[in-house]
């Protein structure tokens, strides 16, 4: 079992790295919007970000604006909207604060490390290989400065809280995830629906959290706060999803069936998951992969939505999987990335992805480290 020296030297490690993670962050900036041909492309998610926080800074609708002759509006739920205050302070501020909550992550992975008493090299793994020394958030966050890192650990906290029966805690974080992206609304009805018992606080906080957000956004914009739900629901397939090859071969129109599938999906997995949830963490990595591989566009980023919560996962089913879990993220990531080379690829990758929910629902049942070894 890892010592107490072995995590207090994870920490450590974290908190030396912190602070040249955030040197390399503000010394990238925010990439620059690059011209070829006389056509401006933008490189990062990022300056997306940056125009949206600047149109509400200079008192614009953030949901419906100009720049130049381009009609804008921002794809983000409204709680997106509060980094506008960090960008306000200073433009490359929020990228800083995404860079500390991805080293912040590593600190709480290797808390519940500490907590379930792992060996040493489970710990090393999972706090420095797999997050703060990951390549990958080092591109993400240092680089492109996404904000799917914050969601990333939103969703940790959630499923983390519940499982320790912190409904109002976890109810916050699911709220926090929502309103930054829309996966909040995914993870919902895991936390919430489990067998044939409903996490009421929970439901509550959440509801009345996103009622009372969206009523502020409705007085201040009006209708237009609601444009990217409707974005989201109608968007043409695109990307790495399996919907793009779909429509490609076969000529659907995605965006008829969406909202009527959608429907019909929420009322299923409600049924589904009063029923048949006994085990949070499981189904809430299984609803999170199920809905990105249907969704009608996937980009690699996604996959930080759940992987926080995939080492959660492992960590408290006595480390299941951890091979697996090593070799899938970077198959996945280094599959997507050659997406545009041949259709191949991402059909791959959905395989991949279909065959790792395979084996996480396989494992739900394997003997979890009892609550008796935490601390001992």
């Amino acid at each position: 079992m890892a010592s107490q020296k072995v995590h207090s030297w994870v920490n450590y490690t974290i908190l030396i790295i912190t602070p040249v993670m955030v040197c390399i962050t503000i010394l990238i900036g925010p990439l620059p919007t690059i011209v070829i041909n006389g056509t401006p492309y933008i490189i990062s998610d990022y300056q997306y970000y940056r125009q949206y926080w600047a149109a509400l800074l200079e008192g614009q609708n953030p949901y419906n604006f100009w720049i130049d002759s381009n009609h804008i509006s921002c794809l983000y739920p409204v709680g997106f909207l509060v980094f506008a205050g960090l960008f306000y302070i200073h433009t490359i501020l929020p990228k800083v604060f995404f860079c500390l909550v991805w080293m912040y992550t590593a600190v709480i992975i290797n808390k519940i490390c500490k907590e379930y008493n792992l060996t040493k090299n489970s710990t090393l793994l999972y706090s420095l290989g797999l997050v703060a020394l990951n390549p990958y958030y080092w591109q993400l966050v240092l680089v492109i400065g996404n904000v799917d890192v914050v969601v990333g650990l939103c969703v940790l906290l959630s499923v983390y809280c519940i499982k320790n029966s912190k409904q109002i805690k976890s109810g916050i974080y699911t709220l926090f995830a929502f309103l930054i992206k829309f996966i909040g609304i995914i993870l919902f009805f895991p936390v919430v629906f489990t067998k044939k018992k409903i996490n009421w606080k929970l439901g509550v906080i959440f509801i009345s959290g996103f009622c009372g957000m969206y009523l502020l956004g409705f007085i201040l914009w009006g209708q237009s706060i609601f444009n990217p739900f409707l974005n989201q629901l109608l968007r043409e397939p695109e990307g790495t999803s399996i919907s793009f090859y779909i429509s490609s071969i076969f000529g659907i129109n995605f965006s008829y069936f969406s909202i009527i599938l959608s429907i019909i999906g929420i009322v299923f997995v409600i049924i589904f998951f009063y029923l048949k949830n006994n085990e949070i963490a499981t189904y809430s990595i299984l609803f999170i992969i199920y809905f990105i591989l249907i969704l009608p566009v996937f980009n690699p980023q996604y996959t930080l939505w759940y992987f926080p919560l995939v080492i959660y996962w492992s960590i408290i089913h006595d480390y299941a999987l951890m091979r697996t879990i090593t070799l899938y993220f970077p198959l996945i990531l280094i599959l997507l990335s050659f997406r545009e080379i041949t259709p191949i690829f991402s059909i791959l990758g959905f395989i991949i992805s279909l065959s790792f929910m395979i084996l996480i629902y396989l494992n739900r049942t394997r003997d979890k480290i009892t609550e008796n070894n935490k601390n001992s």
